[in-house]
């Protein structure tokens, strides 16, 4: 985890520009990036993380519901969550929600690993964070994340970050932002 923190700092702030910076729970493999490759009966990692933004959720959050859409039922799947967190309901698949015992500050928490493997070839895919599949606030049609304004526990909307499994795509940033990000790995 002391590893993960670092990569994913280093890529949301190559892509931060002057204009505001919305919060949101993301996705990303191992290696900190949002495209990775998965190969029949080999592992691989899909890391699920809260930026926190420049709006409502800055000062922190408690808690996390989303789900991810575009994992594969089928696929094997081991969840490690964030030691910090001391309570998982649901799953990704269908619905889940973290809960943190004290408030997590910015600018970035992990909230779970998820290691894969699937027996068979996996087609290209993306994959999505979306509500969960039965909010616990119908007003809130979205992933969200609740602050740390005890007692209200206020819930705020929050974007939905997009990895590409099998899709030979290329991050969007400009290659010597990248070559800054690939040279963390070496």
């Amino acid at each position: 985890m002391k590893k993960l923190l670092p990569i994913l700092t280093a890529l949301l702030v190559c892509g931060a520009s002057a204009t505001a910076i919305a919060s949101s729970i993301g996705l990303s493999f191992a290696d900190g990036s949002p495209c990775g490759e998965a190969i029949a009966n080999q592992p691989f990692v899909i890391n699920v993380f809260v930026q926190m933004g420049d709006d409502a959720a800055a000062g922190g959050f408690t808690g996390a519901e989303f789900r991810i859409d575009g994992l594969d039922p089928a696929w094997f799947m081991t969840l490690t969550l964030n030691p910090a967190a001391n309570i998982l309901l649901g799953d990704p698949v269908n619905g889940c929600n973290v809960v943190f015992p004290v408030c997590q500050g910015p600018p970035v928490v992990l909230l779970f690993s998820l290691s894969c493997i699937s027996s068979t070839p996996v087609d290209p895919r993306v994959l999505r964070v979306v509500r969960h599949s039965t909010p616990s606030n119908p007003d809130f049609p979205c992933p969200l994340v609740t602050l740390c304004n005890f007692p209200d526990f206020s819930i705020v909307c929050v974007e939905g970050g997009t990895a590409y499994v099998n899709t030979g795509c290329l991050v969007g940033t400009a290659s010597k932002t990248w070559s800054g990000v690939k040279g963390l790995f070496r």
